[in-house]
């Protein structure tokens, strides 16, 4: 596989109802060789937000909490109920000092993660 097309995440659970507050969306990080990239708590890590508008044009929608767990960054539907159903893509931001104040955005450059909110009954009913 081409270096520069290879998916440098794992991802699952990125699909569920618009108002759900249970579920977690679980993002494993992979470095260039496959490996898994131990996130370093240490650090200050966010998901950075975007999707389309009714004219296709993307748009920034915020910067949204995240949880380490072991090897996994979780981002929790409870911190996304603000969005309404669509298709989202993301960033996982991780920022850290040192003699430079560091930040790296994943997944590799060229590429997003994506998630996708569902309508439920009581949407259809407001349209």
């Amino acid at each position: 596989m081409d270096q520069k097309n290879r998916k440098l995440y794992q991802l699952r659970g990125n699909e569920f109802k618009h108002g759900e507050t249970t579920k977690d969306i679980h993002i494993r990080l992979l470095n260039e060789n496959g490996g898994v990239v131990k996130p370093d708590p240490a650090h200050h890590w966010e998901a950075k937000v975007a999707s389309r508008d009714e004219s296709g044009k993307k748009k920034y929608r915020g910067s949204f909490p995240v949880k380490l767990n072991g090897s996994e960054v979780l981002i929790d539907s409870e911190d996304l109920t603000e969005l309404t159903p669509n298709e989202y893509s993301f960033e996982i931001w991780e920022t850290y000092t040192d003699d430079k104040n560091e930040t790296v955005v994943y997944p590799s450059p060229g590429t997003t993660m994506s998630f996708t909110v569902q309508p439920t009954v009581q949407d259809s009913e407001s349209e």
